[in-house]
């Protein structure tokens, strides 16, 4: 998720970040392996040295934030170093955040999802590489790999199944029932079509924990959300987390919008296990002390090390096989930090609240910060400093020799490369587009990253595995042989298949070519209605000439604003999961941005008589445009149905 831009202006990759984040709840700014925002380092604190200083200092940051309340904890594999909550739960009651104040975690309920596999599998009543099909009879699904490479449990839990993303339309599936989850599932069936070889490469989905859990469902007899409360957060100590909103509002925060004074409405979801649990400062406690302690809390041993060990392990992609030892995991992620630390854990993201969890299993230390707001440079900031101070007395890590990479290595590799593992079926030209990436080989090191963004260096662990400067483990790995369904190049969290220069900028050139149309149309049309006015010209001669590429770049103009507002949208899925005047509007706009070009097209190839020069613009630029669209039609941008 690096920076970049589209070529076409009307597409800005900030807004397809957005989407993303609205289908992800995945928290958009990274675990601590990840470059930090700008505004995150442009005022660093000064390091403190007490947990006192540290709370006082983290409480500073709210100083230039609208985000009114965090919950906070700090531990070690001993103790709680600091469990409570600061700021305001409840802006308009005054109603400050405690211990106890429950906060939405998000995208970090999903690892409760896999406890409760691992739990079963302990127990011997799942075998995880038993199938989907097998464990879930009332699941339809697609997979045309199914005959020798079906969908196992295994990779459900690991983001490898090749399923799509959960539809708009599931987010804002009304049914709150608490009973509701196979009917949920089965709401929009659609997005269980496999996209991938199942257990080749990563692709992080929201659909998957909810399968998990009616897996559970089915097996224990139990609503998934009763066996997660009575075998993992009682045992653990999670006394007051929760799946549900709170029967008493003064137990849980308000989310708030970006001014930090307007409340969100409680965000439901049907299909809970993916991101609708509520946590406490002192649940988040328990939790990281649970897992620091290697499947122990307290006096109840839940799980053996190594089912912990296995949930903080790569799942099966081509870049676990090939020696990457970071990514994903069990519903976990596996990150550097800035000093090659690895950390493990989740982060998550609703609209109105932000979370993070992260632990160090061979130091023993770990923290959970969970916002109730979207302030991004708050969370860093507070990463930052609680981070720094956890590791401020420990040693920083070894790193293994740098090993040069040859010329034949770098002939074979050098070149460009498209996302192979796009995050959603319907972004995925876009999101292809924007990951166009380069790989160059130069003085025994590699650079990496996307054509018009930066370029991350790496150096040489062997000849096909990389590793950042900072990093002690590699973090790229290159796939020589590929097998079936593998890409040619993987990351932490992405792969990438090898493709021609002409493939890899093809879509650019014709973005770039209707922006230029679209550019000339706006510049030309005050020139000619000028000429008129002058009677320098009938306006009446060949108007259709004049008219038509404009009219055809307002359409499309119109539907790129519509869309990008609608991104901007605070309550976006209740206005654009349904058929609403919102979603119709966008998506007759879309249909306009094809069909205005190809009319146009048709009139100006059959009008004759006009100047040379201007029918050939008229042409030429209703050409690109249409071109154009049917590439959106490829992408699935147009129709652009965000309720289907």
């Amino acid at each position: 998720m690096g920076k970049s831009g589209f070529p076409f202006g009307i597409f800005d990759p900030r807004r397809l970040r957005v989407l993303l984040r609205l289908l992800s709840f995945a928290l958009p700014m990274g675990m601590p392996g990840q470059a930090e925002p700008d505004a995150a380092k442009a005022d660093e604190p000064e390091e403190p040295q007490t947990i006192e200083a540290l709370i006082a200092e983290i409480e500073n940051g709210f100083d230039d934030v609208t985000t009114p309340g965090m919950s906070l904890a700090i531990v070690t594999r001993d103790e709680v170093l600091h469990a409570g909550g600061l700021g305001l739960a409840n802006v308009a009651a005054d109603r400050p955040a405690t211990a106890d104040t429950l906060f939405r975690i998000a995208s970090v309920s999903k690892g409760f999802t896999a406890l409760a596999a691992l739990k079963l599998r302990a127990e011997g009543r799942l075998d995880f590489s038993a199938t989907l099909a097998e464990l879930a009879p009332k699941i339809d699904f697609e997979n045309k790999w199914e005959e020798d490479a079906p969908v196992r449990i295994s990779h459900l839990l690991t983001h490898t199944s090749g399923f799509d993303e959960i539809h708009f339309r599931d987010y804002a599936n009304p049914d709150i029932r608490p009973d509701n989850l196979l009917d949920a599932l089965n709401y929009t069936p659609a997005w269980r079509k496999t996209r991938w070889r199942p257990g080749t490469r990563y692709g992080y989905i929201n659909g998957g924990p909810a399968l998990i859990a009616h897996v559970v469902e089915e097996i224990t007899g139990m609503r998934f959300e009763d066996y997660v409360h009575e075998e993992i957060f009682i045992p653990i100590g999670m006394r007051t987390a929760t799946y549900f909103r709170p029967e008493d509002d003064d137990q849980i925060t308000r989310l708030y919008k970006a001014d930090g004074t307007t409340p969100h409405d409680y965000l439901n979801f049907a299909l809970r296990p993916f991101g609708s649990a509520n946590a406490s400062a002192n649940d988040m406690a328990a939790y990281l002390g649970f897992l620091l302690n290697r499947g122990q809390a307290a006096e109840n041993t839940l799980l053996a090390e190594a089912d912990i060990l296995e949930m903080e392990s790569p799942g099966p992609t081509g870049g676990s096989r090939a020696g990457l030892t970071t990514g994903p995991g069990l519903y976990s992620m596996i990150f550097h930090d800035d000093d090659g630390r690895v950390w493990h854990g989740h982060d998550g993201h609703l609209p109105g609240a932000l979370s993070e969890m992260a632990y160090q299993p061979e130091s023993g230390i770990g923290y959970a910060i969970n916002l109730n707001g979207n302030d991004v440079a708050l969370l860093w900031r507070t990463r930052y400093l609680v981070k720094n101070f956890l590791t401020r007395n420990l040693p920083k890590p070894d790193f293994p020799p740098e090993i040069p990479i040859d010329e034949p290595t770098a002939g074979h590799f050098e070149g460009y490369y498209v996302l192979d593992t796009p995050r959603s079926n319907w972004s995925a030209f876009w999101e292809s587009v924007v990951q166009t990436c380069h790989l160059s080989i130069e003085g025994g090191r590699a650079r990496f990253g996307q054509v018009f963004g930066n370029k991350t260096e790496y150096l040489g662990v062997t000849a096909t595995l990389l590793r950042r400067e900072n990093q002690g483990v590699p973090g790229l790995a290159l796939i020589e042989h590929p097998a079936p369904g593998e890409s040619d190049l993987y990351t932490i969290t992405a792969s990438y298949r090898k493709v021609p220069a002409i493939v890899a900028f093809t879509p650019h050139a014709i973005s770039a070519g209707a922006l230029l149309g679209i550019v000339s149309c706006i510049f030309f049309f005050p020139v000619w209605v000028i000429r008129a006015l002058l009677k320098k010209i009938d306006w009446r001669d060949h108007l259709g000439l004049r008219l038509w590429p404009l009219v055809a770049a307002l359409a499309i103009i119109s539907w790129g604003v519509s869309f990008m507002l609608s991104l901007q949208d605070p309550e976006f899925y209740a206005h654009y999961g349904f058929p609403t005047p919102r979603s119709v509007l966008v998506c007759v706009l879309s249909i306009g941005a094809l069909v205005m070009p190809c009319i146009g097209l048709a009139v100006t190839v059959r009008h004759r008589g006009a100047p040379r020069v201007l029918r050939a613009h008229a042409i030429i630029v209703l050409t690109s445009l249409v071109v154009w669209a049917l590439m959106q039609i490829n992408a699935g941008m147009i129709p652009y149905v965000s309720w289907a």
